[in-house]
């Protein structure tokens, strides 16, 4: 499977939907949550951040918090396989924490 291309597939769909409906007034939320992920990834801390990414989500499905997940995952999407591997994180989850935000905003 060509995980790259199903990653940058995924990015693509959600990015074209956070667009669609993007508030200003979301975006001082939206860098605060993403400076915070991006920190913990800095970190090594991915599932930690991956997991405050969907706790976040699923406590309210605001259409900002889009944009915080492609920014996680086209970070972790730009590490290589060692430093993924270092973290405890493969491509495949990349994959399927994008489709799982694809399902929460039901756009599969």
């Amino acid at each position: 499977m060509d995980w790259n291309a199903l990653i940058e597939e995924r990015l693509a769909a959600l990015r074209e939907l956070y667009n669609e409906f993007y508030q200003e007034w979301e975006q001082a939320e939206e860098n605060f949550y993403t400076e915070i992920l991006l920190k913990m990834v800095e970190d090594g801390e991915i599932n930690e951040a991956e997991n405050k990414l969907f706790a976040l989500m699923e406590e309210e499905t605001k259409n900002a918090y889009i944009n915080v997940g492609c920014s996680f995952y086209s970070t972790l999407q730009r590490m290589n396989e060692e430093e993924l591997e270092f973290c405890g994180f493969s491509r495949e989850e990349i994959a399927d924490g994008l489709k799982d935000i694809m399902v929460l905003y039901c756009l599969m």
